[in-house]
């Protein structure tokens, strides 16, 4: 008797057939979901630059002030500012939902409950909110890849299936994030902080009418020069987090042989 099952030439009938129309309308909607939320981030340089310049001068100390603590003691107080970060999201969320549900004059109920939920929440799942945010940050820019390499190659009708993209790239940080949990939390801080940091020192500056104009003509003419400073920035950053790390942990071993 033959015990090998003959390999089925056909799918079982009780399987259902996914409708290309659906699955169509899906790709579309996950589009213009990215596209929608990606529209609130300044697109260009003079858009970023703009921003920051309308800025109040409280926010621009503010995000200095927060980007120096994400920046230099990420490692150290990541909980925390996990815990921020979750906060924040929760609180869009909650408004939105509030918004969404019909109650917009309510909006600072769901803002408080979403932003109260999501931090307290975030705290005994700390992995696994890193993990969330590395992916959130790799659908970003796996969406954004895609869109540009896409649009260079001439290759516009490729568009609805950015979403691709976007599944790759969150995949990627998020499976990073879990397997190099303190490197993750050191990357990501010292970008964040490199990025918050730059900004609020912007936005301060722009506030010096001698310096504004001629800060903002340098930056448009060397458009590079802001990212290179981020990336430089963040670098250091990186660095100092890693030998303080290091320095912590020496300590910690040093510590626990003596006792």
């Amino acid at each position: 008797m033959d015990i090998i099952s003959p390999i089925p030439t056909s799918l079982p009938a009780n399987v259902p057939a996914v409708d290309p129309a659906s699955w169509d309308e899906f790709q579309k909607q996950f589009c213009e979901f990215f596209q929608s939320h990606w529209r609130n981030v300044p697109q260009s340089l003079d858009e970023l630059l703009a921003s920051l310049t309308t800025m109040h001068v409280g926010h621009g100390i503010l995000l200095a002030a927060a980007g120096l603590f994400y920046l230099f003691i990420g490692w150290k107080l990541f909980k925390p500012l996990v815990m921020l970060n979750a906060a924040i999201l929760g609180a869009v969320l909650g408004a939105s939902a509030a918004v969404q549900l019909g109650a917009g004059e309510y909006w600072w109920i769901g803002l408080l409950a979403g932003g109260i939920v999501l931090g307290l929440v975030a705290w005994p799942m700390m992995k696994l909110f890193v993990a969330l945010f590395g992916g959130a940050l790799g659908a970003a820019l796996g969406f954004s890849a895609f869109e540009s390499i896409v649009a260079a190659l001439g290759r516009g009708n490729l568009l609805p299936y950015a979403w691709v993209g976007a599944a790759v790239g969150g995949l990627f940080l998020a499976l990073l994030a879990v397997l190099l949990f303190q490197g993750a939390v050191m990357f990501a801080t010292s970008l964040q902080g490199a990025g918050m940091f730059a900004c609020g020192l912007l936005c301060l500056l722009f506030k010096v009418q001698n310096i504004a104009e001629p800060l903002r003509q340098t930056l448009r003419i060397h458009q590079p020069a802001l990212l290179l400073s981020v990336v430089g920035l963040s670098a250091a950053g990186l660095v100092v987090q890693i030998l303080a790390a290091g320095r912590h942990r020496k300590r910690a071993v040093r510590v626990k042989s003596v006792a």
